[in-house]
C-alpha cells in the first residue's frame, strides 16, 4: 500500500505539470504579448523539463477514475524509486536514480500487466516516464542504457503517451544506435503517439470554444485568451516535435 500511494504521488505530479538549445525556438503567439502559460511552456521546451512537459494519455477516462481504481487496487507494485537521502541524512527530491537498480523491477512488473484497460495503460505510461525522469537514462551513454531508453521509449508510444517532448529528446540520444528495425518501430509509435497528442490538443480547444460562444464576454476574458495561446503553443511544439521525429525513418 505504500509502494501504491508513492506511485499516485507521482502520478498526480506529472499530470498537475500539464528543451535545451538543440530544439527549436518556436512562438505560436507571434507579436502577441506572451501570456504566463505561454511563457511557462515556451521555457520548459527551451529548457529541457520534460518532467513539466508530461501527459499521461488516459484514453477518455476521467483521470479521477484512474487514481481512485489505482488506490483501491490489489495490483502488486514494485519497491522503486524509494526517496534519497543526501549527506545530511534529508530526503533529496531532485536526486537520480540508478537506472539499472530500477530496471529489472520495473520490466518484470510491467510484463505482468497483461490485461488491456485503462488502469494497465496508464501505469505502464507512469512507468515508463519514471524510468526515463527520474533515473539517469538520458545522460548514460553506454549501449545497455541505449537499449533500456528505447524500451522504455517504446512502451510510452505503444501506449500513445501524450508527451512529445520525451520522444523527442529521447529519439534524439537514440540515434547513437544506428538504423535498425526495431528503432524504426519505435520512431512509428512515436510518431502516431505524437499525432494523438496533437489531436487530443486540437480536441480539447474546440471544446473550450464552443462552451464560450455564447458568452463573447468570456472570449475577452484574460483566462480564456491565455488557455487558447497556450493551447496554439502546444500544437506549434508538438508539430515541430513529429517533424524532426520523422527525419529519423
Amino acid at each position: 500500500m505504500k509502494n501504491v500511494a508513492y506511485l499516485c504521488t507521482l502520478l498526480i505530479f506529472c499530470v498537475s505539470c500539464q528543451y535545451n538549445a538543440a530544439l527549436e525556438k518556436i512562438s505560436a503567439g507571434n507579436s502577441e504579448t506572451s501570456s504566463k502559460s505561454v511563457e511557462s511552456i515556451r521555457s520548459a521546451f527551451e529548457n529541457r523539463d520534460l518532467v513539466q512537459l508530461s501527459r499521461l494519455n488516459f484514453h477518455g477516462e476521467k483521470a479521477e477514475t484512474f487514481y481512485l481504481g489505482l488506490s483501491s487496487s490489489k495490483l502488486r507494485v514494485p519497491d522503486v524509486f524509494q526517496p534519497i537521502k543526501n549527506s545530511k541524512g534529508k530526503y533529496d527530491p531532485t536526486a537520480k536514480f540508478s537506472w539499472k537498480a530500477e530496471d529489472g523491477k520495473m520490466r518484470s512488473f510491467l510484463n505482468e500487466l497483461t490485461e488491456s484497460n485503462v488502469q494497465n495503460s496508464c501505469m505502464k505510461q507512469l512507468c515508463a516516464m519514471q524510468m526515463i525522469l527520474k533515473t539517469e537514462l538520458l545522460e548514460d551513454n553506454s549501449a545497455e542504457a541505449l537499449e533500456a531508453l528505447r524500451y522504455y521509449t517504446d512502451v510510452l508510444a505503444t501506449e500513445k503517451n501524450l508527451s512529445p517532448a520525451i520522444y523527442y529528446y529521447s529519439l534524439q540520444k537514440l540515434k547513437a544506435l544506428g538504423k535498425s528495425e526495431k528503432l524504426a518501430k519505435t520512431v512509428r509509435l512515436s510518431l502516431n503517439a505524437v499525432d494523438e497528442a496533437i489531436r487530443q490538443n486540437r480536441e480539447n480547444t474546440e471544446k473550450m470554444e464552443a462552451a464560450v460562444k455564447a458568452y463573447p464576454e468570456v472570449k475577452k476574458s484574460s483566462f480564456y485568451v491565455d488557455q487558447v495561446r497556450a493551447s496554439k503553443e502546444f500544437d506549434a511544439q508538438y508539430k515541430h516535435c513529429a517533424k524532426e521525429i520523422k527525419r529519423m525513418l
